[in-house]
């Protein structure tokens, strides 16, 4: 019998920002109230919120590893300006999640990703 403990995500780790940094937030770090209230029957320690749709986990990693080494290739260019609105585009999308229609979520505990009316 399969132990079921090996079921649980390892692919996108909470503690490394790097790992999901540039495509979404945990639902525990926002703000937003009604956000949290819209997301109240999901674990919001196991639940990021998605900037856009994703069909799979490995999508999720893939596209985070891409930004993340344009982030890296910018810094050690010294291209700050560039930088910086890498940093203003992941705030923005932070801040207009609750004026989508429909969230993109992914919960870590099964690695499912899912679409929720906002």
């Amino acid at each position: 019998m399969e132990n079921q403990t090996t079921k649980k995500s390892t692919m996108i780790h909470k503690e490394n920002e790097w790992e999901w940094k540039f495509v979404g937030i945990w639902a525990d770090m926002i703000k937003d109230t009604g956000l949290a209230e819209k997301l109240k029957n999901f674990s919001a320690s196991e639940t990021l919120i998605l900037f856009k749709p994703y069909e799979k986990p490995l999508e999720i990693i893939q596209e985070n590893l891409r930004l993340r080494n344009q982030y890296n290739q910018l810094k050690s260019g010294g291209k700050k300006d560039d930088i910086q609105l890498m940093e203003d585009s992941i705030q923005k999308q932070i801040e207009s999640l609750s004026l989508i229609p429909e969230l993109n979520i992914f919960i870590s505990g099964s690695d499912d990703c899912l679409k929720i009316l906002n």
